[in-house]
């Protein structure tokens, strides 16, 4: 049965060319603005979801006020991750970052590198950023130690092998590559080119309240200890002579848990990279309905407006004793063969609209994101929903018919 809707459906298609055209052109423009939407938000969506332990990392961040005016800040001192990290048993472990830059120089080739990271070597028991050489449990036990991402070794070493290489930074201090990390994915908070040991930074060593230049993470226990670890936090920090705590220009401070996972969408205080807006992706999300239900009204409407043209065709099939849910099922094939062929084209489409996307959104997305599960699963179901939604209502009016209208000339 199926077989034979599908060939009504191809010699009405090919029979009704201009409409064909029309019709596939206007469903195509929908599809593949919705795709290019739903792939903007879902890569914001996934912001720092592949680290392993995203659900128990958290980020300090600084309350402090002076006067009337309160302040919150992304960054701490030396001193709340290891001191809070001995004071607090849901504290499993810490993390602190600089990101700094400087002149790295192999042999002839020498770069102005913007992406150096400082970062203590618990690191990667904290966040899932894998090597490709080395080990991540030796890979930053020394301050000689470096780390560089898979596109730097290649843009260093070209096919050398890089471990055991020596890298100069601004020309006067050496550093032994001792591991080869995978690139840094784009949807993280947490970039970095090159990496080495926050040891190296002036007073890392001296655990300070202020002044407070770098980022700190915390690794909980568990999700649910989070509230309870910033409210113990809290009350610490409340409890600290102003002479302890070297307030010099607050009037207090104290620190705030941000959920990894939260902060590129829900939190206003940028780091490495800017947050995103979760208004502007509700506004487009419902700017890629609006293109998609328009995209479907206008099939509609021109499935209407061929409807004088079609009542012969309606008469003749119940001559022939079709019934009036095989007509409708003939019809929603119909709306289904030209929605998949206008999500073909879509995906065509979008592929090649990708560079010019990317040079208006701000991201940096490859063909491969085109072709995750996540926007299969989404393109598939624009085709059905098109396909099924845009032929519904021509199907209804069709089938409805009369078999006397139908052979009425």
């Amino acid at each position: 049965m199926f077989r034979n809707f599908f060939k009504v459906a191809v010699r009405n298609i090919i029979r009704e060319k201009f409409y064909t055209v029309i019709n596939i052109t206007g469903l195509s423009v929908g599809i593949v603005g919705c795709l290019l939407i739903g792939l903007y938000v879902s890569d914001e969506l996934r912001y720092d979801r592949f680290h392993e332990n995203k659900d128990r990392i958290v980020r300090m961040v600084m309350e402090s006020k002076r006067g009337q005016n309160l302040n919150h800040w992304p960054v701490t001192g030396t001193k709340p991750g290891p001191f809070f990290s001995r004071t607090f048993p849901a504290i499993q472990s810490y993390v602190r970052m600089f990101l700094g830059s400087g002149v790295v120089g192999y042999g002839d080739k020498i770069f102005a590198e913007k992406k150096i990271l400082y970062a203590d070597s618990s690191i990667f028991s904290i966040f899932s950023f894998p090597l490709i050489a080395g080990d991540q449990h030796t890979a930053l036990s020394s301050p000689e130690n470096i780390i560089l991402t898979r596109s730097m070794a290649e843009k260093y070493f070209g096919t050398e092998d890089p471990l055991g290489q020596s890298l100069r930074l601004d020309g006067e201090n050496d550093f032994i590559v001792t591991g080869i990390a995978e690139d840094v994915p784009d949807h993280s908070q947490i970039h970095f080119d090159f990496l080495i040991q926050f040891s190296l930074l002036n007073g890392e060593n001296n655990e300070e309240w202020f002044p407070a230049n770098y980022l700190t993470y915390l690794l909980i226990d568990n999700e649910a200890a989070i509230q309870e670890t910033e409210r113990r936090i809290d009350e610490y920090m409340k409890g600290l002579k102003e002479e302890e705590l070297d307030l010099r220009q607050f009037d207090y401070a104290t620190f705030h848990l941000e959920p990894l996972t939260r902060i590129h969408l829900h939190s206003n205080l940028d780091a490495m990279v800017p947050n995103g807006n979760l208004t502007y992706i509700y506004f487009l999300s419902i700017i890629a309905f609006l293109i998609l239900l328009v995209a479907c009204i206008n099939y509609t409407n021109l499935a209407v407006a061929q409807s004088s043209r079609r009542k012969k065709e309606m008469g003749m099939r119940k001559v022939l004793g079709a019934r009036q849910n095989q007509l409708f099922q003939s019809f929603i094939t119909e709306s289904l063969l030209l929605a998949g062929i206008a999500s073909v084209l879509a995906f065509i489409l979008a592929i090649q609209l990708l560079p010019y996307f990317n040079s208006h959104s701000g991201k940096n997305l490859t063909q491969d994101a085109l072709i995750n599960p996540e926007i299969l699963l989404l393109l598939c179901a624009l085709w059905l929903v098109v396909g099924i939604f845009s032929g519904i209502y021509p199907a209804f009016l069709f089938t409805k018919i009369k078999l006397i209208q139908g052979l009425r000339k």
